[in-house]
């Protein structure tokens, strides 16, 4: 562009000069010159003004983009957190058998089963704290495993105070919550139940830890955490991004 304008001020001087030294004869050739040269000049200022509309056009689209991406992020974040909220209400029972392999408990029998194992582990509950628990299937259908319990609690209140004595449940008789003798509860653990987008971050996390050598991998209110040993400091783990630049710092330590 500049050298455009470069080019049409050398031809303007160009025809000032030759203008004042120009005979009669030579009048065809510089009405010619001068046309070529009003011709061009039309030409870049035409350019010039596209590209001005152009690049303004640009810059207000650019701004509208930038303004939808952040009220997108904004969106999305006010989702997760609508989520994780109400995923907060829920435990996740594993390893709990089955009151009858050969038929399906309903919600009621599992809201029952569930209390019952509260009130054993120590945790004042009664089925008036439950909203609804019900069996989900297993990730893999070739699994022997009970089916897990998804618990969600009508209080946050009587769901902190059973996962606050969730290692309890390990010592609960399986014969004191109505469930068969030949039952156990050697393998049974209770979980926060957590949404698909943070047992993603989970399992890329506990990837992390396996391949650094970190000792703790744990979640706490719907919020991942990492610790190399019990004399480091805790590591909140934000979202993938995060763990990205973790990764790559690790990978720098060790080069």
């Amino acid at each position: 562009m500049e050298k455009l304008k470069q080019e049409f001020g050398t031809m303007q001087d160009s025809l000032k000069t030759h203008e004042a030294a120009a005979s009669n004869g030579g009048q065809g050739t510089d009405k010619e010159t001068l046309a070529t040269l009003e011709f061009m000049g039309q030409e870049y200022d035409d350019l010039t003004s596209f590209r001005a509309k152009a690049m303004k056009d640009l810059a207000a689209m650019n701004s509208r983009l930038q303004s939808l991406c952040e009220r997108m992020d904004e969106m999305d974040t006010a989702l997760d957190e609508l989520v994780n909220y109400s995923y907060g209400f829920n435990v996740k029972l594993i390893g709990v058998p089955e009151l009858d392999p050969d038929s399906k408990e309903s919600a009621k029998e599992t809201s029952k089963l569930c209390v019952k194992i509260f009130n054993k582990m120590g945790a004042v509950v009664s089925l008036n704290d439950i909203d609804i628990a019900h069996r989900v299937p297993n990730r893999s259908s070739a699994t022997n495993q009970p089916k897990p319990i998804i618990c969600k609690f009508v209080r946050r209140l009587a769901r902190d105070e059973v996962m606050f004595r969730r290692k309890e449940i390990s010592s609960v008789d399986p014969s004191d919550v109505g469930l068969r003798d030949s039952a156990n509860f050697g393998g049974a653990v209770l979980l926060d139940h957590l949404s698909p987008k943070i047992q993603a971050l989970l399992y890329e996390a506990k990837k992390f830890k396996a391949r650094f050598s970190y000792a703790f991998c744990w979640t706490k209110n719907a919020t991942v955490y990492l610790r190399h040993d019990e004399s480091s400091r805790v590591i909140k783990v934000k979202d993938m991004a995060f763990l990205q630049d973790l990764i790559h710092e690790e990978l720098e330590a060790l080069s």
